[in-house]
C-alpha cells in the first residue's frame, strides 16, 4: 500500500530510522481499503507505542490520494491482550531512589587523577570544593553532565552528592538508577500510566540517572528516556548522567542518544588506590560505625582492600558480623578472606573474557559481536562462545544474547571448539592455551590476600 509506505518514510524522518525499523516496519498489514488500514503488533508494547506515536500523527500525515484520513485499526487479537491489563485503577507513583545521606562532595576523597573531576562538578552545581561551602550556580552551566569510570571510581557517590547540592539550591531533583527508570517506563506502560510517568519526570528541576549502559538494548524505554531528555534539555532543566563506559563506547544505545550524551560535557574518574586517602577512608568509616579495630586489621584492610568500595565493604561486613565494639586480626581474617575469595570469583566475567581474547586476536569485541562471517571474526567469536561456557558455565541462551545468535548456533560453535581440541588440532590447542593463560594472569591480577 503506497500510502503507508510514505506515511512510513515521514515517520522515519520524525523519529529516525532505528526507531521506525523497529516499531513500525515490523508492523503487518493485514487488510486495508480505501478509508482503513487493519495492522497486527507484534506484542503489547508495540501496541501502545502506536497509540502513543503513530496514530497523533496519522490524522495529518497518512492521507489517501484525495487526502483523505485513512483510520488505523490493531488487530482483534492484540485488543483481547490489552484487554487482560486489570481495568481497575491502580495507584502507582513513581519515586525518586533514596540518596545516602553521607554522600557529599566532601566525603568524597579526589585523588589527584580524580581532583579536577571533583573541582568540576562542584563548581558547576554550585558548591566550592576547596571551601567545603555553597557558592552561586552557573548561569549558564554545560548540559547535560556525563560522569564516566570504571566500577568502584565513586560515580554513584558523586551523583548522590550533586542531588544533595542542588537540593540546597532549592531545586526539584528526581534521581534514579537506570534499573529504576525502566521499572518505570514498563509499569507506566503496564497500567496506562504514561501521563503520570511524564509529568513525574519532566516537571522537575534536575533529572539523575545513574548507570545509563542498563538501557542497553531497551528499546522502548531508550525512547521515552529520548523524549524525556529531550523535553527538559529544551527547557533548560539539568541532566546529569554516569556510566561504566564514555558515550561513544556504549553498545545497545541508539546513535540519537549517544550524540546528546556528548552535548555537553564529559567527566571522566579513575578508581583510585591512593593508600593515604583510603586511610582517611577507613579512619572516617570506623568512626562512624563505633568500631576499633588493631594495627594488624588496620594493615590487612588496606594491603587488600586498595579500592575504596571494597574497602568501605569490607569495613561494614566486620562491623555486621563482630560480636564487639573491638576487632583483632584473628576475628577479622576469616571475614575478610571470604570477601577475597569471592571478588577473586567474581573478578572473571564476560566482558573480561571478551577483551582478553579481542587482545590475543588483535580486533575489537564488538568485531566479534558484529554479523562479520570472515575467518578473522569467526574464529575469535567460536573461543569466546566456548570459554564463557566452560569458565563462567553461562547458559547458551544467555551466549547467543551477547553475539546475538540463536542457542542451536552458540552450541555447535562450542562442539566444534570441543572436538578440534579432542583431536589435539594444532591451532585449536595453540588458543586454547593462550587463551587460558591470559585469563589466568586476569585471575591472579585481581588483588589476592597480602598476608
Amino acid at each position: 500500500m503506497e500510502a503507508w509506505e510514505k506515511f512510513i518514510d515521514f515517520l522515519e524522518t520524525k523519529y529516525g530510522k532505528a526507531t521506525t525499523d523497529k516499531w513500525a516496519r515490523t508492523l503487518k498489514v493485514l487488510r486495508f481499503d480505501a478509508c482503513n488500514i487493519f495492522l497486527k503488533s507484534n506484542d503489547f508494547f508495540q501496541t501502545q507505542w502506536v497509540g502513543e506515536y503513530i496514530l497523533p500523527l496519522a490524522k495529518e500525515h497518512f492521507l489517501d490520494t484525495n487526502g483523505k484520513f485513512i483510520r488505523i485499526h490493531i488487530d482483534a487479537e492484540e485488543k483481547k491482550e490489552k484487554a487482560k491489563i486489570p481495568t481497575k485503577e491502580v495507584a502507582i507513583k513513581f519515586c525518586s531512589d533514596i540518596a545516602s545521606p553521607g554522600a557529599t562532595l566532601d566525603s568524597y576523597y579526589a585523588s589527584s587523577e580524580n581532583a579536577f573531576t571533583h573541582k568540576a562538578l562542584g563548581k558547576i552545581f554550585g558548591y566550592d570544593t576547596e571551601l567545603g561551602s555553597m557558592s552561586s550556580l552557573p548561569e549558564d552551566p554545560p548540559n547535560p553532565v556525563y560522569v564516566y569510570g570504571p566500577k568502584g571510581s565513586g560515580k554513584t557517590h558523586l551523583l548522590m552528592s550533586i542531588k544533595g547540592v542542588l537540593e540546597s539550591h532549592g531545586l526539584n531533583v528526581f534521581y534514579v538508577n537506570a534499573d529504576t527508570f525502566t521499572d518505570h517506563v514498563v509499569h507506566a506502560i503496564r497500567f496506562g500510566k504514561m501521563q503520570t510517568f511524564r509529568k513525574t519526570y519532566r516537571n522537575i528541576d534536575a533529572l539523575i540517572i545513574d548507570d545509563i549502559e542498563v538501557l542497553s538494548r531497551k528499546n522502548a524505554t531508550q525512547e521515552e528516556f529520548f523524549h524525556t531528555f529531550n523535553t527538559l534539555q529544551t527547557t533548560g532543566r539539568m541532566i546529569v548522567l554516569s556510566s561504566t563506559f564514555s558515550p561513544r563506547k556504549l553498545e545497545g544505545i541508539e546513535e540519537r542518544l549517544v550524540s546528546r550524551f556528548e552535548w555537553g560535557i564529559l567527566l571522566n574518574i579513575e578508581t583510585t588506590k591512593d593508600r593515604a586517602i583510603n586511610e582517611r577512608l577507613l579512619n572516617e568509616k570506623l568512626n562512624f560505625l563505633s568500631l576499633i579495630v588493631d594495627d594488624q586489621t588496620r594493615e590487612y584492610l588496606l594491603d587488600n582492600f586498595t579500592a575504596a568500595h571494597q574497602l568501605s565493604a569490607a569495613i561494614e561486613s566486620l562491623s555486621k558480623a563482630s560480636i564487639s565494639d573491638t576487632v583483632a586480626l584473628n576475628g577479622a581474617k576469616p571475614i575478610l578472606d571470604r570477601l577475597i575469595k569471592q571478588r577473586i570469583i567474581d573478578g572473571l566475567n564476560s566482558n573480561k573474557i571478551l577483551e582478553e581474547i579481542a587482545k590475543i586476536f588483535g580486533i575489537r569485541v564488538i568485531d566479534m559481536q558484529s554479523k562479520a562471517q570472515t575467518r578473522d571474526c569467526v574464529l575469535p567469536r567460536q573461543f569466546a562462545m566456548f570459554f564463557l561456557r566452560h569458565e563462567l558455565k553461562m547458559p547458551f541462551m544467555k551466549i547467543g544474547f551477547i553475539f546475538k545468535k540463536d542457542h542451536s548456533t552458540v552450541m555447535t560453535s562450542i562442539k566444534l571448539i570441543e572436538n578440534l581440541a579432542e583431536k589435539n588440532h594444532e591451532e585449536t590447542i595453540y588458543y586454547i592455551n593462550a587463551i587460558g593463560a591470559a585469563l589466568t594472569k586476569v585471575r591472579n591480577g585481581i588483588e589476592t590476600a597480602k598476608v
